[in-house]
């Protein structure tokens, strides 16, 4: 999992709210700083991510609300999955 510094989260929050709030526009409620820093480190970043604080703006303001729903269906399918496991042990 790649890691973003207090420092860089601190930087971009504005990029962030701005998605946010573009998001928040088309209709999508609920979505936190939280869960999108999730999905940048855990998924979209997962290798590495952008090497400049301009490159990672540059990402996060291409990234797409599909994309961001994708990863957090598929991450509620993993824990619908492991949940089932265990119920049958």
């Amino acid at each position: 999992m790649t890691k973003i510094s207090r420092t860089k989260r601190w930087l971009l929050k504005s990029v962030v709210k701005d998605w946010l709030n573009n998001l928040a526009s088309n209709g999508y409620q609920g979505v936190t700083e939280n869960d999108v820093w999730e999905y940048l480190c855990e998924y979209r970043w997962k290798k590495s991510s952008p090497e400049t604080i301009a490159l990672i703006k540059e990402d996060i303001e291409k990234m797409t609300p599909n994309e961001f729903f994708d990863y957090q269906q598929m991450k509620a399918m993993m824990t619908n999955d492991c949940q089932n496991i265990d119920d049958l042990m």
